[in-house]
C-alpha cells in the first residue's frame, strides 16, 4: 500500500510542476503580448498626432501672423518671445489705433496676448515714435492716452508685410505654419510702391519693383520658389490657446 502511494508522489509532483509551467507561460505571452499591443497603440498614436493642415484651417493663425508681421518683422527671427523689445510689442496694440484719444491697457494687453499667447510679458510705458522718440501714447494709471503735444510729421517708415500661405501641420500640441513673406516699402500708398524686398534686414535682397498691389498675387507665383520660408510655431498653453513659440527663416 505504502509502495502504491510512493509511486503516485512523483506524478502528482510532475503534474503541479507542469500546470505552473503553463500557467507561468501563459502570463508571459500575455505580458509579452500585451507589450507589443501597447507599442502598436502608440505608434498608431504617434502616426495620427501628426496632420497636415489647409490653409483653411489654420485661418486664426494666420489672422494672428498679420497682426504681428509689420511690428516685429524687424526682430526676425525670434526664438525667444520675451526677448522683443517692449515697443514692438506695444506696437502690436497701439500702433493701429492712432486717433483713438484714451483707451485702457486691459484692452491694449488682451490684443496682444490674441496676437502672441498667454506666455509674453507685456511692460506698460509710453508708446514712443520711432522718428523723434516722443511719446505718441502716454501711459498712466492704466490707460493709454495720446499726446497732443506730439509734432506733426510725415509717415515713420516700416514696413507693410504681405504674408503667402505655403502649408501647415499639427503635431501633438503644436501647430507649425510655413509662409513667405513680402516686405513692402511704399511711398504713395494709394499708387504703386517702390519696392518689395525677401527681408527686413539691411542685407535684403529686392525681389519686385513698382508692382500695382492688385498685380501682387500673380507677380508673387512668379518668384515664391527663389523665397526664404518663414515659419510659423505656436504650441498650445496650459490656459488651452496657442503661445507663440519661434519665428524661423530658412
Amino acid at each position: 500500500m505504502e509502495e502504491k502511494k510512493k509511486s503516485k508522489a512523483p506524478l502528482i509532483v510532475l503534474i503541479v510542476l507542469l500546470f505552473l509551467f503553463a500557467v507561468a507561460g501563459s502570463s508571459l505571452g500575455g505580458y509579452l503580448f500585451g507589450k507589443n499591443d501597447a507599442n502598436k497603440e502608440n505608434k498608431e498614436a504617434k502616426e495620427i498626432v501628426e496632420k497636415e493642415l489647409k490653409e483653411s484651417d489654420v485661418k486664426d493663425f494666420l489672422k494672428r501672423i498679420d497682426g504681428m508681421n509689420s511690428s516685429l518683422c524687424t526682430s526676425y527671427p525670434i526664438s525667444d518671445i520675451n526677448s522683443i523689445p517692449t515697443q514692438q510689442i506695444l506696437s502690436i496694440g497701439l500702433g493701429d489705433i492712432f486717433g483713438t484719444y484714451s483707451i485702457s491697457s486691459d484692452y491694449i494687453e488682451n490684443h496682444i496676448k490674441y496676437i502672441l499667447g498667454d506666455n509674453v510679458n507685456i511692460k506698460h510705458e509710453d508708446y514712443l515714435c520711432n522718428l523723434d522718440n516722443i511719446a505718441f501714447y502716454k501711459y498712466n494709471n492704466g490707460f493709454y492716452s495720446y499726446n497732443s503735444e506730439h509734432p506733426g510729421h510725415g509717415a515713420g517708415g516700416g514696413y507693410i508685410v504681405n504674408t503667402f500661405f505655403k502649408s501647415a501641420k499639427i503635431q501633438d500640441d503644436t501647430v507649425i505654419i510655413d509662409t513667405n513673406l513680402l516686405y513692402e516699402v511704399s511711398t504713395d500708398i494709394s499708387g504703386p510702391t517702390t519696392s518689395y524686398f525677401d527681408g527686413a534686414s539691411t542685407d535684403a535682397k529686392k525681389v519686385l519693383s513698382e508692382i500695382e498691389r492688385d498685380n501682387l498675387k500673380s507677380e508673387y507665383e512668379k518668384i515664391k520658389d527663389t523665397l526664404p520660408t518663414t515659419t510659423f510655431t505656436f504650441k498650445r498653453s496650459e490656459l488651452g490657446g496657442f503661445n507663440l513659440e519661434s519665428v524661423v527663416i530658412k
